[in-house]
């Protein structure tokens, strides 16, 4: 039986009480700390497979890139030819396809057939057709002040200390053909697939021990997994919007749709800026970041005043939030991954000699 405010996961024993991981009622003091044990345990599971699958797919997307660079080109960011860089960028796009999804795809049917998690929620929202709009909306807003904040900040310290944030991406293309599969590799790609592994699996698999802390980990580990600090900051601050936005409308494909309208401002910014359209990516950029930033701030005070802007769901576990957040960080394959991925990211910071 799924309780009604936890709906990934199984929350109810077979007798059918809910919330039977919390201590609703007064109980044996050694049963209390064999259930703390139990969630412990639990939670490190939890931790070790997201760990697992985070490194699989950096593997997993290491190896499938070898062959293609030692035996067609070494220089996969910027082909010589447009017929390069569009092979490039599609032979990019299938390896983040099995890459990424493959190692969550898997570690999500062991959550459902060993833990009793169930899989995230791919039908309709629950928020009705207006407040779904609504939180749309506000939820690009805040991806806009985000974006804008983590903007200023990067500027901030870049400027303070001389450092520079190197970021690889890919040469823009010029066919239609490129720009084509250009937009599906960095728009509904990512939007699908890094939902699905953040807010479907990994999120979802914590709601147990509150809302808010299932949110911050899924997004402290998908900002960490771009690896690079252009990107680390604003994904994190993105990755809590997203995560409260999925929580709220019960679905994963607001977040989907939140994450696809970014990528693609960003992208549709891209293409003019690099095409010689300089003035008009500029004013499109202004235009779209503060434009999106009002507009949320208006639907977030409408969704206020309607009420509809509800709080997380608490830590309904025997365990304090600062003892989920210990077992979720203390695993060996936790503690490898997470030091992958800060030196991953340092690496990309150049200071000055």
């Amino acid at each position: 039986m799924t309780n009604a405010q936890y709906p990934y996961g199984n929350q109810s024993p077979p007798g059918g009480q809910p919330y039977p991981y919390g201590p609703q009622g007064a109980q044996p003091q050694d049963s209390y700390v064999l259930q703390q044990l139990s969630e412990k345990r639990r939670i490190r599971l939890l931790s070790s497979g997201a760990a697992l699958a985070t490194g699989g797919f950096l593997l997993l997307a290491n190896l499938l890139y070898l062959p293609y660079l030692f035996l067609v080109n070494r220089n996969v960011l910027n082909g010589a030819t447009e017929a390069e860089r569009v092979m490039n960028m599609s032979v990019d796009l299938l390896i983040t396809l099995v890459a990424l999804f493959l190692p969550f795809y898997l570690l999500n049917r062991i959550y459902k057939n060993r833990m009793s998690i169930e899989p995230v929620n791919l039908g309709k929202p629950k928020t009705g057709t207006v407040d779904t709009l609504l939180l749309l909306v506000a939820g690009f807003g805040m991806m806009m002040l985000a974006d804008v904040v983590t903007g200023y900040l990067s500027s901030f310290f870049q400027d303070a200390t001389g450092a520079e944030f190197a970021y690889d991406f890919f040469a823009t293309p010029t066919s239609a053909l490129g720009v084509a599969i250009y937009a599906v590799r960095s728009t509904l790609f990512p939007a699908i697939f890094e939902e699905y592994a953040m807010r479907g699996v990994v999120m979802n698999s914590l709601r147990r021990y509150g809302d808010m802390f299932a949110i911050l980990m899924s997004a402290m580990m998908f900002g960490l997994m771009h690896g690079n600090m252009v990107q680390v900051p604003f994904a994190f601050a993105a990755g809590i919007v997203l995560g409260y936005v999925v929580i709220r409308t019960e679905t994963l494909w607001t977040g989907v749709a939140i994450h696809f309208l970014n990528n693609s401002f960003s992208i549709i910014y891209s293409l003019l800026y690099d095409n010689g359209h300089e003035s008009v990516a500029e004013t499109f950029s202004l235009i779209g970041t503060y434009g999106g930033l009002a507009l949320g701030v208006v639907c977030l005070i409408i969704l206020f005043v309607r009420k509809k802007m509800t709080r997380p769901a608490p830590n309904r576990s025997f365990l304090r939030t600062k003892q989920c957040v210990g077992a979720f960080f203390l695993t060996i394959p936790m503690i490898v991954i997470l030091i992958y991925m800060v030196v991953q990211t340092a690496l990309m910071v150049k200071f000055p000699s």
